[in-house]
């Protein structure tokens, strides 16, 4: 070895400084903000826009079949406007609770009615069991809700195909469909009481970019 050549690395140094190298692109991956990703292997399949106008160029749609998976359905659930309203509301209802558990205790301090004592203790209780019911009952219409069943989606410029043969259906791409973009969903508010999500990860990363570009330019984005 020549003077000034660097030592070589022990096999456990150079797993240490691997390590490393990990543990600072996992930390400037956070800081960014942003959450990689990770394809599942579908592939896209491209699909010929049968009711194109002969004017109109034939773009070929993007065809992608996926199994929804439960913990899916279940923060397309949490990010839903009747969740947020649903979560203020709890909000509302825990303070009001604790609020009233407090009279209740000054009460019974003051009068020594055990009644009194007993009003305090079950504002409390309420209080806290307000958000575990909320959360289970989330998870229980998640489970309710996993079907295992493939959903096949046809994307278009104009409008998305749902379904297969006779059942299909159409969600416009006309600026009258909301949309709300996680860090891993696409979660379409076809209606007041439906939604319609579609993961990223079934997404080829090649096609995921028009994907984005078209159901993004074709809906309203909602909060």
């Amino acid at each position: 070895m020549n003077k000034g050549d660097t030592p070589p690395r022990s096999i456990q140094d150079e797993e240490e400084y691997l390590q490393e190298e990990a543990d600072i692109k996992e930390v400037e991956e956070l800081e960014d903000g942003e959450i990689e990703i990770e394809w599942d292997g579908s592939e896209a399949e491209l699909v010929p826009d049968e009711d194109a106008e002969e004017f109109e160029d034939n773009f070929a749609g993007i065809k992608l079949s996926y199994v929804l998976k439960e913990d899916e359905i279940y923060d397309a659930l949490r990010s839903s406007k009747s969740y947020k309203s649903a979560q203020k509301r709890l909000i509302a209802e825990s303070i009001i609770s604790c609020i009233m558990s407090g009279v209740f205790f000054a009460m019974f301090a003051i009068q020594m009615n055990w009644l009194t004592l007993i009003f305090a203790i079950l504002c409390l209780i309420l209080a806290a069991v307000i958000w575990p019911a909320a959360w289970y009952n989330i998870k229980k219409n998640a489970k309710r809700l996993t079907s295992g069943e493939e959903v096949q989606m046809e994307i278009y410029p104009s409008l998305i195909e749902m379904g297969k043969a006779e059942q299909k259906w159409v969600i416009p791409l006309d600026g009258t469909v909301k949309c709300r973009k996680t860090n891993h969903l696409f979660v379409l508010q076809t209606d007041s009481t439906h939604i319609t999500i579609l993961p990223m990860r079934c997404i080829e990363p090649s096609v995921l970019p028009d994907v984005e570009a078209i159901i993004l330019s074709g809906t309203i984005q909602a909060a």
